[in-house]
């Protein structure tokens, strides 16, 4: 069976729906994202609560990814 892909965009808007209102799952640009990660989610004070996200493992451990998808290639 061919696992249907699904773009870093979507499982990002996903996983967003899918948290605490006050949280958000956000994608790091610039110098910083060696000591937080590529994806990282804050609170409503922006406030890092989580560093070093992996969007497949979230997206599954929230079950917004699932079985019969896979994350596409950047």
């Amino acid at each position: 069976m061919k696992k249907e892909k699904i773009s870093n965009r979507a499982l990002i808007a996903r996983i967003n729906r899918k948290l605490m209102p006050d949280e958000k799952l956000r994608v790091s640009r610039g110098p910083y994202s060696s000591d937080i990660g590529k994806y990282y989610i804050t609170n409503q004070f922006n406030i890092i609560v989580a560093a070093h996200v992996n969007l497949s493992e979230l997206g599954r451990e929230l079950k917004v990814l699932h079985s019969g998808e896979e994350l596409a290639e950047d």
